[in-house]
């Protein structure tokens, strides 16, 4: 009984072990819009902005007393396309939207000061903190 005891937390432990290892390297490339390569946590970040975008759409769109923890969201659409092909599409215009800005500061050469970029990792790891 004791050896299978340590046999099984052995077997726990490398399950554990294994469970918490990383999905994909730091920094992959996720997605490419426009010759622009993007990262999973930019491309997650505009997943979840088109997604809240789309919420509300459905929202506006319902006129009855719903509650709103009661929505599917995924059986509505939006704009005469399903939820989720709209959130993707969405996504990828913000992420053009992104690289269009990102090549006109470029091209204007709009850079932020030393003084800009303190402030805002400042701001950045405030509500990193306590957020």
């Amino acid at each position: 009984m004791k050896k299978l005891t340590r046999i099984l937390a052995a077997v726990l432990t490398l399950a554990l072990g294994l469970s918490l290892t990383a999905c994909h390297p730091k920094d992959e490339v996720a997605v490419t819009v426009d010759g622009t390569q993007y990262t999973s946590a930019m491309y997650m970040y505009a997943l979840l902005q088109a997604d809240g975008e789309a919420k509300n759409k459905v929202m506006e769109s319902i006129t009855d007393a719903t509650s709103t923890t009661s929505i599917d969201y995924y059986s509505h659409t939006v704009e005469d396309k399903d939820f989720v092909t709209w959130v993707k599409d969405r996504a990828i215009e913000i992420l053009k939207e992104f690289t269009l800005y990102e090549n006109k500061c470029e091209e204007l050469g709009a850079q932020p000061t030393d003084e800009e970029k303190s402030n805002l990792d400042m701001q950045t790891s405030f509500y990193w903190d306590y957020q």
